[in-house]
């Protein structure tokens, strides 16, 4: 147990220290990205994965270390990690999946659930031959994480969630309605130009059931038993919902702060 959490911290400590370090000039780099910034580098390897009516592509990172999946939130593809994987140890073998519908991922799924992409996460990693493996995923990414150590306890060495959150409710207590307060126009710009390019082939009825699947999910009881080392990550920028989330999500936490409060 020691050793994997020892691991994650190695995993991901990197690339807080360098937010920390560097945070006033992200938030600059922030302010003047535009959609073909986001995109991985050639270092990246496509790779395509036929599962019952899709087929699902993701991105690999060869290394050496110890593999880190990463799971893009709702409406979001691989190009998502594109800023943030830089940052990251460059020994670790990364792979970024992209959900039905998104990225190279199609055709967008007519149900889904948290559930199924879970199964559609180990299909890929079983036709990349990866059998141990870090989760790590952003908002329903982080969900999707979390269901994968519930189902898969003995593959998933550590999970990483990033604003995955155990239940609906938490998610309301924690930002009460407020989750986009602290961009700045010009990063509500980027979004909207970035979530237009990626929903551009969706219906309305697909966009509607997908956008819902987080509220239908509850890993209460997973977290509340499981031995496995997760990291929970989230960036708030009001005390009182800091102190909401852990209230609602529960257990034990060490605050993370950054000098950017």
């Amino acid at each position: 147990m020691r050793l994997h959490i020892f691991a994650m911290l190695m995993i991901w400590g990197g690339y807080l220290s360098a937010q920390t370090s560097a945070n006033h000039a992200l938030a600059a780099e922030a302010e003047l990205i535009t959609l073909a910034d986001l995109q991985l580098g050639s270092e990246w390897i496509q790779h395509r994965v036929v599962v019952p009516e899709a087929e699902l592509s993701c991105f690999q990172r060869p290394g050496e270390g110890a593999t880190l999946l990463l799971i893009p939130g709702t409406f979001s593809d691989s190009r998502i990690f594109a800023l943030t994987v830089r940052h990251l140890n460059p020994k670790l073998n990364l792979i970024i999946i992209e959900n039905r519908g998104l990225g190279g991922s199609w055709p967008p799924p007519e149900k889904s659930s948290i559930e199924r992409c879970a199964e559609d996460a180990l299909a890929v990693m079983d036709a990349l031959k990866v059998d141990l493996f870090y989760a790590s995923g952003h908002s329903l990414g982080g969900m999707i994480a979390l269901e994968l150590g519930q189902r898969e306890p003995d593959r998933v060495q550590g999970i990483v969630s990033i604003e995955g959150w155990t239940t609906a409710s938490a998610a309301a207590l924690a930002f009460q309605g407020d989750m986009k307060s602290t961009l700045s126009p010009a990063q509500l710009d980027i979004l909207a130009a970035y979530r237009k390019d990626v929903l551009r082939r969706w219906s309305d009825e697909q966009i509607k059931m997908f956008g819902s699947i987080w509220r239908q999910w509850d890993g209460s009881a997973f977290l509340d038993a499981t031995t496995l080392p997760i990291l929970e990550l989230y960036g708030m920028h009001r005390a009182i919902h800091l102190l909401n989330v852990f209230q609602a999500d529960g257990g034990p936490c060490v605050r993370y702060q950054s000098d950017r409060g």
